[in-house]
């Protein structure tokens, strides 16, 4: 099913989506991958993948400062993009979201090493004095030390910091596509197979890998190493259930009737800001099931609304 606009997709409209696709990634990071889809969907496969690899190949080469921003773009290109490619041939469920942030995070953690091993610079030391230095600057001059904070532990926690930006980058995608597509005046094309995010649930077992991880985070006393890989872990799964906040979120809208500007400065807000609460609110919908609280709300106002009138 299409949703017919009277704008038709010609090339400087596709120059104009691609430009404000990379720079809204490129300076806000997650707001600009519903560009993405939409640039994908609307114009179609090759425009989509040639246009990705000439603008990240382009800043990966262009100076060692864009390097990291480079990968990052392609990252979420691949990402948004192995998504589509799947959803198109009837495969839009939880492991092909997962496949897709697999490969995304593979690109952003393996891309800059390899880059740096090439060209003979150490990113990771560059990495551990952008730290201290970053904090010196929000601090007044207190250091990483100061706050009982070692760059190590950081560093260490970089490949789940990874995956949560790529699962936000296409929770954002999935949420925002059709809206931003509105926005730009184009035609979105509806996929058959699309997920259907208002009844996303993350699987049941999960929320005791949660706790597990959760526990181990915090234990002084295991072998050295663990607690990290536990609060990757936990990491990760937080990031995972801010898919079922973000479905959570989604439904009171509806409920509530919120209209599309208030709702994308929240998502704004609430992912950019509070992004742990959103996914707090995942976890307790195992237990409280928020969206069939909601749709029983809604089933007995509308029954009351029908006796009075």
């Amino acid at each position: 099913m299409k949703q017919e606009l009277n704008q038709k997709p010609s090339f400087l409209r596709f120059i104009a989506v691609l430009i404000s696709a990379t720079l809204l990634t490129t300076l806000f990071v997650f707001l600009g991958t519903p560009l993405l889809r939409v640039l994908r969907n609307v114009f179609g496969p090759w425009k989509y993948w040639i246009s990705g690899l000439v603008i990240s190949g382009f800043l990966v080469f262009i100076s060692p400062a864009t390097v990291v921003m480079g990968f990052m773009l392609l990252s979420f290109w691949i990402t948004i993009g192995v998504y589509q490619e799947l959803e198109e041939r009837g495969r839009a469920n939880f492991w092909t979201a997962c496949f897709s942030i697999a490969l995304g995070s593979l690109v952003i953690l393996m891309g800059p090493q390899i880059w740096s091993q090439v060209s003979g610079l150490n990113l990771v030391d560059s990495l551990k004095e952008s730290f201290e230095t970053l904090t010196k600057q929000l601090s007044n001059g207190k250091g990483l030390s100061e706050y009982g904070i070692s760059a190590d532990a950081i560093i260490g926690q970089i490949p789940s910091m990874v995956i949560v930006m790529e699962i936000t980058a296409l929770a954002f995608a999935l949420m925002l596509d059709r809206r931003f597509a509105v926005l730009s005046g184009l035609r979105y094309e509806r996929i058959a197979s699309q997920m259907r995010l208002l009844e996303f649930r993350v699987p049941d077992y999960a929320i005791w890998i949660v706790m597990i991880s959760f526990l181990f985070s915090f234990l002084k006393s295991t072998p050295p190493g663990v607690s990290v890989v536990a609060l990757n872990v936990f990491n990760v799964m937080m990031g995972m259930y801010l898919f079922q906040g973000l479905a959570v979120l989604e439904m009171s809208f509806l409920a509530f009737r919120i209209g599309s500007f208030i709702r994308l400065l929240i998502y704004v807000f609430v992912v950019g800001q509070l992004f742990f609460l959103l996914s707090a609110v995942g976890v307790i919908d195992y237990w409280v099931d928020f969206r069939q609280r909601l749709k029983r709300w809604k089933l007995s106002e509308r029954s009351q609304n029908g006796d009075n009138l």
